[in-house]
């Protein structure tokens, strides 16, 4: 027996799994565009480059169709209903590298009380971000800068570090994973309903 995602349609696209639908209400409640699978990539194996080459062992091409390109955020955003497994991780790490942009791993639509807990303990909720420079760190989290409200992903939802306005550049590495915004951003992704099927 196999298990298998149900295709869930929301705004006039067939996403794979209600995941990836409701990763989708998240962006439009807090206003970030999206474009859902926009474009398929074959991505070789990355030489010469010794930020990639201890984790790129595997020669063959890759293909890869990102869930959801972020153009205001200038990144691509990876569902994963599960811990991603090693190629998973390298194709996100050939992606980064090959299109000069960063790449984040996230999993199932966090809940406040675990937001933390969830990452760093039993996995429940992925914050692997790849940089296009090389290399790969985590956790990193959505997160609004308490000055004028812009939405970025930051490592532990270090608001402070969204390049925003020079008043968000405090250096007090102060979180605000969890603003009302976002709450209600996560509330509406969790809530969502879709038809049966669909």
């Amino acid at each position: 027996m196999t298990i298998q995602a149900i295709q869930t349609k929301y705004k006039g696209y067939r996403f794979r799994s209600r995941l990836e639908a409701r990763w989708a209400v998240f962006f439009d409640a807090l206003d970030i565009e999206w474009e859902y699978e926009k474009e398929g990539y074959i991505l070789s194996q990355i030489i010469g480059k010794s930020d990639f080459e201890d984790v790129d062992d595997l020669a063959s091409d890759l293909h890869y169709l990102p869930d959801f390109w972020l153009p205001k955020l200038n990144i691509f955003v990876e569902v994963k209903g599960e811990e991603p497994n090693d190629v998973e991780r390298l194709k996100a790490t050939r992606l980064s590298y090959f299109s000069n942009k960063n790449v984040l791993l996230v999993g199932a639509i966090p809940i406040q009380d675990e937001y933390f807990t969830g990452c760093k303990n039993d996995g429940q909720y992925k914050g692997y971000y790849y940089f296009s420079s090389g290399g790969m760190d985590l956790p990193y989290y959505f997160c609004e800068s308490m000055c004028c409200g812009q939405i970025g992903v930051q490592w532990e939802a270090c608001s402070d570090r969204i390049n925003c306005c020079e008043k968000n550049r405090t250096g007090t590495k102060e979180n605000d994973h969890f603003s009302k915004r976002l709450t209600k951003a996560y509330d509406a992704a969790r809530s969502a309903r879709f038809e049966h099927g669909e």
